[in-house]
């Protein structure tokens, strides 16, 4: 087996029922699996690091729960048009615990060949890698690219979709059209909380022919509210930007309403298009995304290149990604006799904590060491454009005084199916 029909395994296993199916009388039940084990670290106590949607992250420290998960799927098919999936995965959240959660848990009705509805819980498909980005060993570094996946943080919905398969020239078009809700937990420099999304409505097309496959995709998120530790803040320095008169400062009631809507419900507009070329011994990606937003957090574009080159059992990779937030400065308020000097301070801290723009270059190898199992070893060497910044995230700058603006992050990986 090459190494690309191992990955595509891995890609089918959180796609279709592929492994382990019980015998006899539960022969309509099957059940495969991932996991991941690592441990990463910067060179650097000033910046730590972690996924945006967990607690924990160390500086200048190995540690363990980062990228490490254990995921266990059941897929359900009696033979006739209806078929379910149930996919559990435990990871560090947002409780800085080692929690399972539902991430996958619908129900499908295939209609003809052609098309497919299916509802309840599911990834939305977004990047290239939306389906299959959990699986460790279905991609070829150690993870899909924060920089990428930042700009839209609500891996899944609550919800319905409809897909359409079809033969296109010589190659296969598949068009999802879909539509819920989500919550997404996170932490940041105002503590825990969490975006409650009460729409999310998007269209996704994925052509693939040979070694090509493309992917263009637009969501609307609408009805977007913060909820938690920042909403006390948000209306406090709300109330006090709305109190200063407009004379005295032209933005501040713009930057009011920003927060007033970052609390009652923001919309967004999301644009990612990218493709993948892979011949079994060349691999390239290519990845753009945009994200528009009217309320507090700012607008984003995300870009991705991605090569590697595959010689026995080994791939070794590099990659460059750009995270580059757009807004966020030029709502700073200025140092004006009209503006309590403390007010303009606290409100442009909260710009700063979300002006996390950087770059990443990354160099690594895989090592498909035994079947199934693949051994993945990077370093990251991250640029952030203000190191002065008190910005959190997937990064979190600990020390904005002394941060020179460069840290590096080092990961080792084991991935496995199942």
């Amino acid at each position: 087996m090459n190494k690309r029909t191992a990955i595509a395994m891995a890609i089918g296993l959180v796609l279709s029922p592929i492994a382990h199916a019980a015998e006899g009388q539960f022969d309509w039940l099957s059940f495969s699996g991932f996991g991941t084990i690592g441990a990463s670290e910067t060179d650097d106590k000033a910046v730590s690091f972690r996924m945006p949607y967990q607690k924990n992250g160390k500086a200048n420290d190995w540690a363990t729960d980062v990228d490490s998960r254990i995921a266990a799927q059941f897929d359900v098919n009696r033979g006739g048009t209806f078929s379910g999936v149930l996919q559990v995965m435990a990871t560090q959240r947002y409780q800085g615990e080692f929690r399972a959660e539902v991430e996958w848990a619908n129900v499908m009705w295939t209609i003809n060949e052609n098309w497919r509805v299916r509802a309840g819980r599911m990834v939305t498909p977004v990047f290239l890698a939306s389906d299959y980005k959990n699986v460790g060993y279905s991609i070829i570094p150690v993870r899909y690219s924060l920089e990428m996946s930042g700009n839209y943080p609500l891996s899944r919905h609550d919800g319905a979709e409809v897909l359409y398969n079809t033969e296109v020239w010589n190659g296969r078009l598949q068009v999802q059209g879909y539509a819920g809700k989500t919550k997404y937990d996170f932490i940041n420099a105002l503590g825990k909380n969490s975006l409650d999304v009460g729409g999310i409505y998007g269209v996704s097309g994925t052509y693939s022919t040979g070694p090509w496959t493309v992917r263009l995709a637009g969501s609307a998120v609408r009805d977007m509210k913060t909820v938690g530790d920042a909403v006390p803040t948000f209306n406090l320095a709300s109330k006090v930007l709305h109190a200063i008169p407009p004379a005295a400062c032209s933005n501040c009631a713009e930057e009011a309403q920003k927060l007033d809507t970052s609390v009652a419900g923001m919309s967004a507009d999301f644009l990612t298009i990218g493709g993948i070329y892979d011949d079994d011994t060349w691999y390239g990606q290519l990845e753009f995304g945009h994200r528009k937003i009217d309320g507090f957090f700012p607008s984003v574009d995300s870009y991705l290149a991605l090569g590697a080159y595959r010689w026995k059992r080994f791939t070794p990779f590099l990659s460059y990604a750009v995270f580059k937030t757009k807004s966020n400065d030029e709502a700073a308020l200025p140092a004006l006799p009209g503006i309590p000097g403390i007010v303009a301070a606290q409100y442009n801290g909260l710009l700063k904590a979300n002006n996390s723009s950087r770059s990443m270059t990354s160099v690594g190898v895989r090592w498909d060491f035994y079947t199934n199992v693949a051994l993945k070893l990077q370093a990251d060497l991250v640029k952030h454009d203000r190191p002065s910044y008190g910005w959190s995230g997937a990064f979190t700058n600990l020390s904005p005084t002394t941060y020179d603006g460069k840290v590096n992050v080092y990961t080792a990986t084991i991935d496995f199916i199942f």
